[in-house]
């Protein structure tokens, strides 16, 4: 019997025994699992970008075309000869010719409104015809009809130029909801047509540019009227439109020249706030507007180009573009990296180049064929540089960190700096931890050692209790309650900071002139009962008196003169964040902290207070020490803890992503970016697959954290093994 008793109890062991080995082999497939996913969903980010070249026979005189463009399948296509006349065709198997459309006779000048698909003709007499060539898409039930249309624009086809004899050269103009822009140039002059649908009718004006230039080379019109470019032999002139005369003036500053060279090629960007220009130095500048103080012009950065540069085509969907030099070399840049993103040499350069509309297909135009590129660059606005490095942006003043994924505006660029939400997860971890440590580590110490053990028995569980706390009420009272009490009393809260502590020691020194014959009255461990009726009074009367020392030291409140100082106040900031991110994260830290110091082994410090050594010798230098381990892993926990908290984060910290260690001001964590921001981001694009990047990081930091205290125990724990 006994012996039956025997295998099946070593029966059990071993399968206890093997169940745990599982369990925890399973947790650690399940982590490795976790990480290889998030790199799987990370790496794709920094990915090279690619093509495939496709080419085709031109039938045509490529020479006669001025214009073309592609749709978004690739297959389809438009081309504008210099007859005037829209050329449908299909790039399936073959260039092939669909149906022509003649949109005005014998033009003089061409212009389209990209990316917009409207397209401006003028003849020699003034007359203008604007039309939109286009495919209507119908759908049967194999496949999409893709059938050629011509749309006119009736009511600008009516405006006309006035016959006389103006030599024109040049055509810029852009179609908007409330009306129409139209600039002719020949060689030396610029007259702008200004067309514009009021409430009850339209109207239309033209006035001459009162600037007289040296062999315009072409002519810009930004896609909301409100800029028009002229480049000439002697630089570049910049005209804003005033709202108030709806006239074009001349922009206060002035782009002379880029390296001392004409320019050879310019190019507004998406939005038409950031323009790319190079000239005959082989030289490539993005130029932007700010408006610090003034409204100035500012050059953001260079781009390398090994020739001069001939042509740049803007991307219609972000801030890349490319650029066609001497030699035929296209490349790929966007608007924040200096270097190419992608590279194709074409052997010669084209007489025509076109983006589709969603920068997929690339077409190029020789006198006798057009090869297409299918470009695969799926995240061109993501770099080492831009996520660690501060970056100048379109309409900033100064290079900075900056993390805005979504705008009001469609053509604003999305900026992916992970700086700031690293420095804020750090931030408010850092507060958390300085908040909740020394209340923490010396409350399991006052209760290990001094305090009683039936008041120990109910303190602890009552701390412990408070770790079930969710934290999104945590953070909800916090906001709502703490937050505008703080702002209204910041000065009784700072003062706290130094007179809590200083009336303990005050009080402690009291007790300690006390006779024995008063002290023995009460009970040991109760000690803390005889200093809460001080503290408490002390907190009130300095929440009654602070307002009126407020005013007494500053004339209109600590804040306004904090603002003054530099230190602006936010209702919903870190100090705030510390206090409730630490109010959750003190159970953690005081229970294993309690734990470790109460299991000191009472041998160690009877023998210390037997050879002579105080209470406070014995905790400091025995059960502090050989309670170490356990402290450093309750911090440690209690840091990893804090710094994947969520929700405190989410709703007491106003989400700023700034990088400032002012306390009073707000930030913003990579849990609480994750929380808000992944299930509005799209699967697969740079913003989702960076979503996944800040969890990878949020996950190393973790690992790091416990790594780094798991060592540190260990050495504690071999150091003082031996008492």
């Amino acid at each position: 019997m006994l012996r039956e008793t025997n295998r099946t109890r070593l029966v059990k062991d071993k399968l206890i025994a093997g169940l745990v080995k599982a369990s925890g082999l399973g947790m650690l497939v399940g982590l490795l699992g976790i990480l290889i996913y998030f790199f799987s969903e990370t790496v794709p980010i920094f990915s090279a970008s690619s093509y495939q070249q496709t080419e085709y026979q031109l039938p045509v005189d490529g020479g006669s075309l001025i214009d073309t463009k592609i749709d978004n399948t690739g297959n389809n296509g438009i081309a504008i000869n210099q007859h005037g006349e829209a050329i449908y065709f299909s790039l399936n198997d073959q260039f092939e010719v669909i149906n022509h459309a003649l949109i005005q006779k014998d033009p003089v000048a061409i212009a389209t409104n990209s990316p917009r698909p409207w397209v401006a003709m003028l003849d020699a007499s003034g007359d203008i015809e604007v039309a939109m060539p286009e495919y209507i898409i119908s759908h049967s039930k194999k496949k999409a009809v893709y059938t050629p249309n011509l749309r006119v624009n009736k009511e600008l086809s009516a405006l006309a130029f006035p016959d006389s004899g103006f030599q024109t050269k040049h055509l810029g103009f852009t179609v908007m909801q409330e009306g129409a822009v139209i600039a002719r140039a020949s060689n030396s002059k610029v007259e702008v047509l200004d067309y514009v649908i009021g409430a009850e009718e339209a109207t239309h004006h033209i006035k001459a540019l009162p600037v007289t230039f040296k062999q315009i080379s072409d002519i810009f019109i930004a896609k909301n009227g409100l800029c028009l470019v002229v480049l000439d032999k002697e630089g570049i002139s910049i005209f804003t439109r005033q709202v108030r005369t709806d006239a074009f003036r001349l922009f206060s500053q002035n782009i002379d020249r880029i390296g001392d060279g004409a320019q050879r090629a310019f190019s507004f960007l998406n939005g038409d706030k950031g323009a790319i220009i190079s000239n005959s130095h082989n030289e490539l500048e993005f130029w932007f507007v700010t408006f610090q103080n003034e409204r100035r012009l500012r050059s953001a950065r260079k781009y390398v180009s090994s020739r001069e540069v001939i042509s740049v085509i803007p991307e219609h969907t972000t801030k890349g573009f490319w650029t066609v030099d001497k030699g035929g070399m296209y490349s790929l840049f966007y608007a924040t990296r200096p270097e190419a993103i992608l590279s194709i040499d074409a052997g010669r350069p084209p007489l025509l180049s076109s983006l589709s509309r969603n920068d997929k297909y690339l077409i190029n135009v020789y006198k006798d064929k057009i090869t297409k590129f299918e470009i695969d660059a799926k995240h061109p606005e993501i770099s080492v540089k831009e996520l660690t490095q501060k970056v100048q942006y379109e309409g900033y003043s100064t290079p900075d960190y900056v993390w805005q994924t979504s705008s009001t505006e469609e053509d604003v660029e999305p900026k992916f700096s992970l700086v700031p939400l690293v420095f804020g997860t750090l931030k408010a971890a850092l507060y958390a931890m300085l908040f909740s440590v020394p209340i923490a580590v010396l409350g399991a110490v006052y209760t290990a050692n001094f305090m009683s053990t039936r008041m120990r028995n109910t303190i602890k569980p009552a701390i412990e209790l408070m770790e079930a706390l969710p934290t999104l009420v945590i953070g909800f009272v916090a906001a709502v309650w703490l937050a505008p009490i703080m702002e209204r009393n910041l000065l009784a809260f700072m003062l706290s900071i130094l007179v809590i502590p200083l009336t303990a020691l005050i009080c402690g020194g009291i007790w300690a002139l006390l006779p024995l014959q008063v002290k023995s009255q009460v009970p040991k461990g109760l000690h803390l009962i005889t200093l809460l009726p001080v503290i408490i009074p002390v907190c009130m009367g300095l929440f009654y008196v602070s307002p009126y020392l407020e005013k007494m030291l500053f004339e209109h409140g600590l804040i306004y003169f904090l603002a003054d100082k530099g230190w602006d106040y936010q209702q919903r900031n870190t100090l705030v964040v510390g206090i409730a991110m630490g109010f959750a994260v003190i159970p953690t830290i005081f229970t294993i902290s309690e734990d470790a110091i109460y299991s000191v082994p009472k041998h160690l410090s009877n023998g210390a207070l037997a050879l002579g050594a105080t209470e406070w010798q014995t905790l400091t230098r025995v059960v502090l020490l050989t309670a170490s381990p356990g402290i450093i892993s309750a911090i440690m926990l209690g840091l990893g803890r804090a710094m994947g908290e969520t929700m405190i984060v989410l709703t007491v910290t106003g989400n700023t992503p700034i990088t400032d260690w002012n306390v009073f001001e707000g930030l913003r964590s990579l849990t609480a970016t994750i929380a808000t921001e992944l299930p509005e981001s799209k699967v697969g694009s740079s913003h989702y697959r960076l979503l996944f990047l800040s969890a990878l990081i949020l996950f190393l930091f973790t690992f790091i954290v416990n790594s780094v205290g798991e060592s540190v125990r260990q050495r504690l724990r071999d150091k003082y093994r031996s008492l």
